[in-house]
This record gives structure tokens, sequence and C-alpha cells, in this order.
């Protein structure tokens, strides 16, 4: 059997591909899909640690997550507090 488009590994010539999970609201589980993404992705041999990446884009929360320790244990290159930092109440208060 020919390999699907998904089980095929990696090859250092591919194009970067960028998948972009997000949410209405927090608590919603984007982390943890994330995360699941990240950990099939290593498990099912389709990418090695250094052709993944990982960046929090935005958030409200300046603690690790587990995510971010997750990245770190993997060697998975990643920036889990990114360059958008907004203040605690800040959707509230713009609405």
């Amino acid at each position: 059997k020919t390999p699907s488009e998904a089980q095929r590994k990696v090859s250092p010539n591919s194009e970067a591909v960028f998948i972009m999970v997000s949410g209405d609201r927090s608590q919603v589980g984007k982390s943890s899909v994330c995360l699941g993404l990240l950990g099939s992705l290593l498990e099912a041999g389709i990418a090695t640690p250094q052709q993944i990446a990982y960046i929090k884009p935005a958030t409200q929360c300046e603690k690790p997550t587990l995510i971010s320790k997750f990245c770190r244990s993997r060697n998975i290159e990643s920036m889990p507090i990114g360059p958008v930092v907004y203040f605690s109440g800040f959707t509230r208060s713009f609405l």
C-alpha cells in the first residue's frame, strides 16, 4: 500500500506546514490539542523534534504550561510566551 500524505515522513526539502489552533475563549482545550498534535507527529514518526516547533503568539498567562514542559523535554523549539501578553481582564475591559 502507498502511505497516505499524512503518514509520509517529512523530508528536509519539504515546505513548512503551519497549523493554527484557535478557540472562542480560554479553557476550551487549545493547548491540549496542540500537545496532542505534537505528540502524535513524534510518536507516528512523521517528524522529528528538529522538524517541528511551537509558538503561543498571544496569552494572558505567563506561567510555565504543560506544553512548554513537553517541548523542553523533547527538545522541540518553542516560544511558549509569545510577543503579545495581555493583562488579566483585557477582553472584559475591551468589550
